[in-house]
């Protein structure tokens, strides 16, 4: 996976579509794909308020730091990868599933009193 890229350097790619500059052109001259461009576009307008959707720091705090199984938001520097459940499809995936926490990432569900072992599906 390649490097992320400063703030910086984003905002100047950001400026340059902004101005009328084609994308494919800027990602070019910036050394990063189409697709990676038009992320950083599709979470500018999020951030912005221009889009809906999560912004960057409403992701931050939702994100699950799979090194120690808890929820809260992981440091910028952190690799951890959130993991859905092995063996679901993606549309059964509502909720990542994060170690040391309940079924489907459901946080203190094992503290449930009278409720032993493993829940059956639903």
């Amino acid at each position: 996976m390649p490097a992320a890229k400063p703030p910086e350097f984003r905002r100047r790619a950001l400026d340059l579509v902004a101005a009328g500059e084609p994308v494919a052109r800027v990602a070019k001259d910036f050394g990063v794909s189409e697709s990676c461009l038009r992320r950083w576009m599709e979470t500018d307008a999020i951030d912005s308020g221009r889009a809906e959707g999560l912004t960057s720091a409403e992701k931050r705090e939702l994100s699950c730091d799979a090194a120690t199984g808890s929820w809260r938001p992981r440091s910028r520097s952190s690799n951890a990868r959130v993991r859905t459940s092995p063996g679901r499809t993606s549309s059964q995936n509502d909720v990542p599933v994060c170690p040391g926490v309940g079924r489907a990432g459901v946080p203190g569900l094992g503290d449930v009193p009278g409720v032993e072992g493993e829940l059956s599906p639903a």
